[in-house]
């Protein structure tokens, strides 16, 4: 049976706190665990750098027992996405000015100020500007094979194929911008996979 557990926005990011947590105390199988974090914030408290470090130091752990039985018997990988928004498109004016229909389009849907917030620190409650990112940035994935997330929808249609249970949990509010936008976004994106 292949697990794979995809957490989006802030919430996500605490959600991988308490999912480090369960898995240190032997909640889990001993088996392996996919982990995705999708979330644009590269700079807050609860950001997918801080993350990572975090399921790093439990894979050092999980490495040192190799235990079958107990706590820290489930591995747990993980990867995040977006890997990198492109640097000269922090805001969605700059990431949409490289076509003049998508340009108009942002002009239409957002304020001056909503255009201009650093999608690196996440979508600050508004998630339609969410919307509109994490639709081209799952555009960009299908495009790329490498993509963490478009590998692991990848992953997931091959053990389908081959007739292995597969089970998803996806998680997140739907109250912020980030998690809003990001559930309903991946829902569609992983059920055409």
């Amino acid at each position: 049976m292949k697990r794979y557990v995809l957490l989006v926005g802030g919430t996500g990011a605490r959600l991988a706190d308490a999912l480090i947590c369960a898995a240190s105390a032997g909640a889990f199988p001993a088996e392996k665990l996919e982990v995705l974090l999708a979330d644009t914030d590269r700079r807050g408290v609860r950001s997918a750098g801080l993350v990572a470090a975090k399921m790093a130091d439990y894979a050092r752990v999980h490495q040192a027992m190799q235990k079958s039985e107990g706590p820290f018997r489930t591995e747990l990988a993980f990867s995040s996405w977006p890997g990198r928004l492109p640097e000269d498109a922090s805001t969605i004016a700059q990431y949409t000015a490289g076509s003049e229909a998508d340009a108009l389009l942002c002009q239409a849907l957002f304020d001056r100020d909503a255009a201009a917030l650093d999608l690196h620190e996440g979508f600050h409650g508004r998630r339609m500007l969410g919307q509109v990112t994490f639709e081209g940035l799952l555009h960009e994935a299908e495009q790329n094979p490498e993509d963490a997330l478009n590998a692991m929808a990848g992953e997931m249609a091959d053990a389908i194929t081959r007739g292995e249970e597969v089970r998803v949990v996806l998680a997140g509010s739907v109250c912020g911008g980030t998690g809003a936008a990001g559930i309903a976004a991946l829902t569609r994106f992983l059920r055409t996979r």
